[in-house]
């Protein structure tokens, strides 16, 4: 169920957005064909729909504003999820599911294994997880981190970790983008896979600190330039990553993941989940 408000949208200028996450500026190298663009926003996201979508941090909400209801300064904010001022971790129907501080999200719609997908990634950043928010059954789920459990883990959902997630952008290679601001890290994940890696230092830059010799870098996959939503002055960035520059040494490799270091059999090895009479098991005593 959705909840309609009418109410003034204004937009902060003083948004947390850093615009350089490197060590060594030339280590971005223009001729590197891993360059992929998106988009981050921290608060609003203007999706490929033409909608606005918010992401209320205080009030614990994802809200929304059509295109077609927009009269500045005012339009009708549909609340899609989150209950008023209540912060907390349920997953599910949206009429009933939970968010804590959410900071971020971005749109996406696209047609995946033959079926039209419209979801919205969401950053919680105080439930150290992304969510997932499907809209076409209008419910919501953890996607990557654990929503109970802060920590820096790389590797396959339900291993890898995220601390204070505040930032969230898609490329169209279906790569997704976290900027993980209690680890200080950037962290790159398969869409479909739901696989995260770490980015080492200067993997990404906002292209307004792209100087002339990186000018022939990709464009995100959509123009929000001529959206209305845009005489909002919202501070929504343009970012380039190399996609190649993934962290496989030094800091943090003791939390990178390895597939033989899983103390949980069930993970290793779908056989020992199930009856532990099946004779490729036998006599155990895992």
């Amino acid at each position: 169920m959705f909840f309609l408000l009418i109410a003034v949208v204004s937009a902060s200028v003083n948004y947390p957005i850093p615009g350089y996450y490197g060590t060594w500026y030339k280590d971005f190298l223009p001729n590197d064909t891993s360059a992929t663009a998106f988009y981050w926003s921290s608060g609003y996201h203007i999706g490929s729909d033409m909608n606005l979508w918010i992401a209320d941090p205080k009030m614990h909400e994802i809200k929304m504003i059509k295109y077609t209801e927009f009269g500045p300064p005012r339009g009708k904010i549909y609340k899609i999820v989150g209950y008023t001022g209540m912060p907390g971790m349920r997953d599910g129907d949206v009429s009933s599911a939970l968010l804590n501080s959410p900071s971020s999200l971005v749109y996406f719609s696209d047609t995946m294994n033959g079926t039209d997908v419209y979801r919205v990634y969401i950053a919680d950043t105080y439930n150290n997880c992304i969510r997932e928010l499907d809209l076409m059954t209008g419910t919501i789920w953890e996607f990557v981190g654990s929503c109970n459990e802060e920590g820096f883990k790389d590797g396959p959902y339900g291993t890898n970790r995220l601390y204070h997630p505040t930032l969230v952008g898609i490329d169209d290679d279906y790569s997704m983008f976290i900027w993980d601001s209690g680890n200080r890290y950037i962290r790159m994940v398969n869409l479909t896979t739901r696989y995260m890696e770490t980015l080492r230092g200067g993997a990404c830059r906002s292209t307004d600190y792209i100087d002339s010799e990186y000018q022939n870098m990709p464009d995100p996959s959509y123009d929000i330039s001529y959206s209305i939503f845009m005489k909002m002055d919202l501070k929504i960035y343009e970012m380039i990553c190399m996609k190649s520059m993934v962290l496989t040494s030094g800091e943090p490799s003791a939390e990178l993941y390895d597939p033989n270091n899983i103390t949980t059999p069930c993970f290793k090895q779908d056989i020992l989940c199930g009856d532990r009479d099946h004779p490729l098991v036998g006599q155990t005593n895992i």
